[in-house]
């Protein structure tokens, strides 16, 4: 009887395997990225440091060098972002763009140091202007934020940190 049982238990874990493999494909979407349309013929950079809006940083813009491999190429236009007191400080629009094309975006975000205590409160332990051997420390580099797509209709293109 015990082997009955154990026969009887293989039968309907074959049943039961076979039923879940199916060979019926399934359809499954996929997403595909929107057509160009061709009324918007403007983009919106937006450019941050760390999450925050970077005020007048010139964003320049250009086509790809290379269409394989996209890398910014000459530059054709620059705008200047938002100021601080703006409505939307840290955004540039582009304008006059051909629907479909790949565009690259560079900022270069330029070093801006922290913005000093008002006058009345304690600030933390002064950090020191100088290196540890004595030579005054370098500024440092900017940030330079690239960004190339051709999604640029539907989306606010992000550039920095």
């Amino acid at each position: 009887m015990p082997k009955r049982v154990l026969i009887l238990f293989a039968g309907i874990a074959l049943a039961l395997a076979a039923c879940n493999n199916s060979t019926t494909p399934s359809a499954t979407p996929t997403p595909a990225s929107p057509s160009p349309n061709p009324s918007i013929t403007a983009a919106t950079v937006y450019v941050t440091v760390q999450g925050r809006p970077q005020p007048r940083v010139p964003v320049q813009i250009s086509t790809p060098a290379s269409s394989p491999s996209p890398r910014p190429g000459t530059p054709f236009a620059t705008v200047t972002t938002e100021p601080l007191p703006a409505k939307s400080p840290g955004y540039a629009t582009f304008s006059k763009l051909k629907p479909g094309d790949t565009y690259c975006w560079v900022a270069t975000i330029p070093y801006r140091s922290p913005t000093p205590y008002p006058s009345g409160t304690p600030s933390p332990s002064p950090s020191p202007s100088t290196s540890a051997a004595g030579a005054p420390s370098p500024t440092p580099s900017p940030i330079v934020a690239t960004n190339c797509t051709n999604e640029w209709q539907y989306q606010v293109i992000p550039l920095g940190t």
